[in-house]
């Protein structure tokens, strides 16, 4: 699903941009007074990640054109808010940037007694967006991002909605929902950073800058009984988010037809023309389904490192993009747990999804020498290494007779 809507949000952020360049906005369209800088490339176009209850539905918009923002034209019943039912709630989220107009959510019923929600923003009084042109324009009342089954003491509806822009630092992220008169808090963690979202009559919204992985977004929804709700936005076993604030990460695995070896590279989560390609990591891990021993790279990469993006054992291609510290590989089945140490700080335990691979990815600053890896096996053994351990730089035919994992802290 994930692959999916990722997919689908590029297509429909491409689709918007060229309608833009083309000059899609008409006449009689309201501006945003002169006195706020506008934000300067909002698209209207998001990924949304809603369902909570009962039937849930996404819709995304395109258009661009006149003053409003219409309804498309074919919405199932289900989806389809009733407008006399249509209410823009008094909660104003504000934006990360000064002078950029307040954000909200209007609340509907549809046609089939769901719930329905719209994410969008408030001008003298009106509710909308301000589109790539810099423009305000309203929200028709038969749009709805979502919509699903109303619950007592409990969320209705909760999402991440994207609206991308033409530079990665305009971009925005709405978490919003609705969580009925029992709501009393909400809290959202974003990086080990916790914000608390405004609520106002059930509904509640924050805003942030950039992608929902980019944040790696957890909303803890707290009820008048007690009873809390944790939602994630953007995590992933696969994803690890960035220490500098950057794009996030995320790690491929790979083996080569006729090569025995198992291979780690890492890039952003998000796809991006021209993105960093880290170096790869390869070791050997044996055949078939008991895989076990471990390998890691641990290495500065710097601006310029690489060529030939795809290259089995290659160097990748990291082209201009700032320099990163890192620590990638991967893990047998005897392996229960690896963690990473810098200095005297506290050990950060890696997550190890279910194709085995790891990544911890460091501040350029960081001294090679004061990373700890450990690795703890199911046997209860813990191994601690320092620097690259494991890694196999020629190709391992299936007749070859497995090679032991080198000593930790032992170069291969």
């Amino acid at each position: 699903m994930s692959d999916f809507i990722d997919g689908l949000e590029r297509d429909l952020v491409e689709a918007a941009r060229r309608r833009a360049a083309a000059g899609a906005a008409g006449r009689g369209t309201t501006r945003v007074p002169r006195r706020r800088p506008p934000l300067r490339t909002l698209l209207v176009a998001a990924a949304i990640l809603v369902p909570t209850a009962g039937t849930a539905a996404a819709g995304t918009l395109l258009a661009l054109r006149g003053s409003a923002i219409p309804a498309p034209d074919a919405v199932p019943p289900e989806q389809t808010p009733v407008p006399n039912t249509s209410r823009v709630s008094e909660l104003r989220a504000a934006d990360p940037a000064a002078g950029i107009p307040p954000w909200t959510v209007r609340v509907a019923r549809s046609e089939t007694g769901l719930l329905c929600s719209t994410v969008g923003q408030v001008v003298d009084g009106q509710f909308g967006l301000v589109g790539l042109d810099g423009r305000f324009r309203t929200i028709a009342d038969g749009v709805s991002d979502s919509c699903g089954s109303e619950r007592r003491g409990a969320a209705s509806l909760v999402g991440a909605r994207v609206f991308d822009a033409k530079q990665r630092a305009d971009v925005r992220t709405v978490v919003s929902g609705f969580g009925g008169s029992d709501l009393r808090r909400v809290d959202v963690e974003t990086l080990g950073r916790s914000v608390r979202a405004p609520v106002r009559d059930g509904v509640f919204a924050t805003v942030l800058r950039g992608y929902p992985e980019d944040n790696a977004i957890r909303a803890t929804l707290t009820f008048a009984s007690g009873r809390h709700e944790v939602h994630d936005f953007g995590r992933s076993a696969f994803v690890v988010p960035d220490p500098l604030g950057g794009p996030a990460w995320r790690t491929t695995a790979y083996m080569v037809s006729g090569d025995r070896r198992s291979c780690t590279a890492f890039r952003w989560a998000r796809q991006v023309a021209g993105g960093p390609q880290s170096p790869t990591g390869c070791g050997d891990l044996g055949e078939g389904r008991h895989r076990r021993g471990w390998y890691f790279a641990v290495r500065k990469i710097r601006p310029g490192t690489g060529g030939r993006p795809f290259e089995l054992q290659g160097e990748g291609n990291w082209g201009r993009h700032p320099a990163r510290t890192a620590v990638w590989g991967g893990a047998g089945e005897d392996v229960a747990a690896v963690s990473v140490q810098v200095g005297t700080g506290r050990p950060r335990r890696l997550t190890i999804p279910p194709s085995r691979v790891f990544l911890s990815v460091l501040d350029p600053k960081v001294d090679l020498a004061s990373i700890t890896v450990r690795l703890r096996l199911k046997s209860g053994r813990t191994v601690v290494a320092h620097g690259s351990t494991g890694l196999v730089h020629h190709k391992l035919a299936s007749r070859d007779r497995p090679r032991p994992v080198p000593p930790a802290g032992r170069k291969p």
